[in-house]
């Protein structure tokens, strides 16, 4: 994951001064990692990219990282705001207490108290337990005339679903699970979801939908682990989508999954989603000539509603041969 640090130092940074930065235990920064460095505006608006840096963790990772500066970079001017941008993996195990964010600058490469600018911490983030399993399968074909896309869904979990919990997912950008609001229905509110249909039904309530939103509420009863492998049993179920009129990108394109309990997200995952290419919406073609013979020109309309706006439209046909 990425994570950001804002802070203002009080004395000037050159080269050949560095940025220590150290995580909290369990956080590891990569030998070689990426960072990115911006000096910010009062409206936290970033105004420059500063370029020339070096970022050096261990040689076996641990949570400590060097940003270093090199005469190209210029001056990390005092009392000016900045934003630094590290990639970092996260613990394998969540900790008690988050712990802190130590950034520290020198003014040399060497980091001797002699050298010490500026001190900062900064408390971190609570960090939530991953998903055994979330899975979504697309179907192999679907009919051109289809207007609804059927996905699987399979979900294993580390922690025990509990009387009250919640398990949400979140389809991309896009997708739409909720049957349409019928007459009395508010357009925001949550309602039955388009084909829902569970291989689990011992397991799993009914669940109801909004947009791209399925949200399973455990009111009767919880599940419980497996007392050998410590995990839920495998809660499948299909489920239909209005077919996607948006293309995506790859950072949109995306499904998310949350074990909820009360105000505390107990685990999550996120998986990367299928490319679906949206389609043109009521397409007919008409024929506006009675020429049937072979080889002879004919005038046809088509007609169509795009899914989104385009540049070009390209058209072309499909010859069937036989004999």
């Amino acid at each position: 994951s990425t994570i950001s640090l804002l802070f203002r130092p009080t004395n000037t940074i050159g080269s050949p001064g560095f940025i220590a930065v150290t995580g909290p235990f369990g956080f590891q920064i990569a030998t070689a990692c990426s960072v990115n460095l911006e000096r910010l505006n009062s409206l936290g608006e970033s105004i420059q990219e500063l370029s020339g840096l070096s970022c050096r963790g261990a040689p076996q990772p641990t949570n400590d990282a060097e940003v270093h500066i090199s005469a190209s970079t210029g001056d990390i001017l005092a009392l000016e705001s900045y934003r630094l941008q590290i990639e970092v993996t996260n613990p394998l195990s969540i900790p008690v207490d988050p712990g802190l964010w130590r950034v520290q600058s020198y003014r040399s490469a060497q980091a001797g108290y002699e050298n010490l600018l500026d001190i900062g911490e900064a408390p971190s983030f609570p960090l939530t337990e991953v998903f055994h399993t979330l899975e979504v399968t697309y179907p192999p074909y679907v009919n051109p005339l289809d207007l609804v896309l059927e996905l699987t869904i399979r979900v294993i979990l580390r922690h025990a679903v509990e009387l009250g919990d919640a398990i949400v997912i979140y389809g991309p950008e896009g997708y739409d699970f909720a049957l349409p609001a019928v007459t009395g229905q508010h357009a925001l509110e949550h309602r039955g979801c388009r084909n829902f249909e569970a291989s689990s039904l011992h397991l799993l309530p009914s669940p109801v939908c909004l947009g791209r939103e399925i949200r399973f509420i455990f009111q009767s009863g919880g599940v419980a682990l497996d007392t050998n492998q410590m995990l839920t049993p495998l809660m499948q179920f299909k489920v239909q989508t209005a077919y996607p009129r948006r293309t995506l990108d790859s950072a949109e394109n995306q499904f998310h999954g949350d074990h909820v309990r009360g105000e505390v997200v107990v685990s999550s995952k996120t998986v990367q989603g299928e490319t679906v290419t949206p389609r043109l919406q009521a397409l007919s073609v008409q024929r506006l000539d009675t020429r049937i013979a072979v080889g002879s020109p004919s005038a046809l309309t088509l007609s169509f509603s795009p899914s989104q706006a385009a540049d070009a439209l390209h058209i072309s046909t499909g010859i069937s041969q036989s004999g």
